[in-house]
């Protein structure tokens, strides 16, 4: 077992600065089709898209701790222990925002008068996918 790597404050200071300027970043990116499409910023879809930056935020927390934790590893086992957790994550998290972001994208469509059997090949969902 590896020993604890020492936590400096600076260093944690920086990284939770960076993670909140990447998921505000992010927030301001899903909510622009909505905002496109109805030139308004329903409530809905504010609350729909923070779940989802909440979410991510608290994934990022077990990224960093398993980038602490190999900080004194291998190259080797740094790059595939980062490597395989940001893939946890990002299943995770993509996951997550199937099940929540996949009512934005039909409000979305729904917008533009785009045809329901479209809406449905767009939106990833495994009982309307065709070989």
């Amino acid at each position: 077992m590896m020993p604890s790597p020492p936590r400096r404050p600076e260093t944690l200071r920086q990284a939770a600065i960076l993670t909140l300027g990447v998921w505000i970043f992010t927030f301001i990116l899903f909510l622009m089709p909505v905002v496109a499409a109805t030139g308004r910023l329903p409530s809905f879809a504010v609350g729909i898209v923070t779940v989802d930056m909440a979410f991510g935020m608290a994934l990022s927390a077990p990224l960093y701790w398993v980038a602490a934790r190999l900080h004194e590893a291998p190259v080797a086992l740094k790059i595939g222990g980062v490597f395989l957790a940001v893939c946890a994550a990002a299943f995770a998290f993509a996951l997550f925002d199937a099940v929540t972001g996949g009512h934005l994208i039909r409000i979305f469509m729904a917008e533009h008068h785009i045809p329901p059997d479209v809406v449905n090949r767009t939106v990833t969902d495994a009982r309307t996918k065709r070989a």
